[in-house]
């Protein structure tokens, strides 16, 4: 039975409150500063979000200027974000602090201030956040664009029922795609719009799976494309036979038209990929239809590779701002201090090695194996490039959908190479070096 929007925001609230109640032990984050350290500064923060990430800001925002009420902050989280964002930095008038994201792949690194000089004067530890944390915001001449407010990387939800009914059980642990095959196989049955799939279409495949051979969209700095390397080729071979070979993903002619979150929903799938941004959204949505809990992404055996796709959430400054001590302030406390990490992990992994149990003891409103999000962790790979590289990957995409139609999914070569091919001088375009 679905919850209704209100049942669904209380539940978000719920856990925000219980969360907050974890704050009291020690989590290895900085103690909250209850001094006055904003010199009666105002300032702007301006975010994107999801219903629980809008909550969290909010709360994030309340909480802070209980702390420090000379500080008065004028929070925005806009759901045009990207379009709102690029129109207040062109007209010169930017939000003081804002939200950023590491496959933005330095969109805005003229528009963000360096802090390293903040972090140097108040000598804030990096070694407290996670590697990949911390690697895409940083240039290749030392700049740090962002401090991380929380990693977000994929994990599998499973629809214990269907595997159940089939007598099989899905471990917590690690695992191989030929487990997943085998146990896909074995609850796909039916047919038309009411067969059910071992697993479900979904866009992060495309983005991951030239990744599991060894391969990948473009070289380590960029500045060239991969996708045509035999590792490469070997991982979108991959992704056609799941659908065409192995038969327990639907091709597009097969979806019927359902949405991969639709096709889980209703029982017709067992296994579909899931951010943890959208456990709020899954938990309303199934209700108590059926009982489902997470998984680990599958290792590739003969690699032994398991990429995860993940972004890194974070927090910077606009190099316009008059307010930057006060812009720094804030960051500082919503990147490190553990009530605040508290807060934001009803929408991301915290960034840091120490908060991974205050984020394992949140109250979703389903009793679900949290733990697998951090130990995906260590797999999270950078996730391909946004900003200048949208019209590569908007090329790239093409290929893509036609592959899912059935166009030489026998053998990806010709079709990758071909792509590839049109997708290079895109590159060599953008003048990225």
């Amino acid at each position: 039975m679905k919850k209704n929007v209100a049942a669904g925001a209380a539940l978000i609230l719920g856990g925000v409150l219980l969360l907050l109640g974890a704050c009291s032990k020690d989590t290895g984050g900085t103690a909250a500063s209850t001094g006055s350290s904003g010199g009666g500064k105002e300032i702007s923060v301006f975010t994107w979000g999801f219903p629980a990430e809008k909550l969290a800001r909010e709360e994030q925002v309340r909480r802070y200027m209980e702390l420090h009420p000379d500080v008065k902050i004028n929070l925005e989280v806009s759901p045009d974000y990207d379009r709102k964002l690029a129109t207040m930095l062109a007209s010169g008038d930017g939000p003081d602090v804002f939200e950023t994201s590491d496959d933005w792949f330095h969109l805005y690194n003229k528009e963000l201030a360096d802090l390293r000089p903040f972090i140097e004067r108040d000598g804030v530890d990096l070694s407290i956040y996670y590697d990949r944390s911390l690697s895409g915001f940083r240039l290749p001449d030392g700049k740090l664009e962002s401090l991380p407010i929380g990693l977000c990387p994929f994990a599998l939800a499973v629809n214990k029922d269907i595997f159940a009914a089939a007598g099989i059980t899905i471990p917590q642990g690690p695992w191989t795609w030929d487990d997943l095959i085998q146990a896909a196989q074995a609850i796909t049955q039916g047919s038309g719009a009411n067969k059910i799939y071992g697993l479900t279409d979904h866009w992060v495949w495309q983005q991951i799976l030239p990744f599991y051979y060894g391969g990948g969209y473009y070289n380590k700095d960029f500045t060239q494309l991969a996708l045509d390397t035999p590792e490469s080729i070997r991982g979108v071979q991959f992704f056609a036979d799941l659908m065409y070979k192995y038969k327990i993903m639907p091709t597009f002619e097969e979806s019927s038209g359902l949405l991969a979150e639709q096709r889980f929903f209703g029982g017709r799938s067992g296994l579909m990929p899931i951010n943890l941004w959208d456990i709020y959204n899954f938990v309303q949505n199934i209700g108590d239809s059926f009982e489902w809990d997470l998984a680990m992404m599958p290792t590739m055996k003969e690699s032994g590779l398991t990429p995860v796709w993940s972004i890194v959430e974070g927090y910077g400054i606009w190099e316009g701002s008059k307010n930057k001590d006060a812009a720094w302030d804030f960051i500082k406390w919503a990147t490190t201090d553990s009530e605040s990490l508290a807060l934001a992990s009803v929408a991301a992994i915290p960034p840091t090695h120490n908060a991974a149990s205050v984020f394992t003891a949140y109250d979703f409103g389903a009793p679900l194996n949290l733990q697998v999000f951090i130990d995906t962790i260590p797999n999270a790979i950078l996730s391909i490039p946004g900003g200048p590289f949208a019209q590569v990957n908007d090329t790239i995409n093409e290929y893509w959908d036609t592959l899912k139609q059935g166009q030489g999914a026998a053998d990806v070569t010709a079709g990758v190479n071909e792509i590839t091919a049109r997708a290079r001088p895109i590159l060599r375009g953008l003048g990225i070096n």
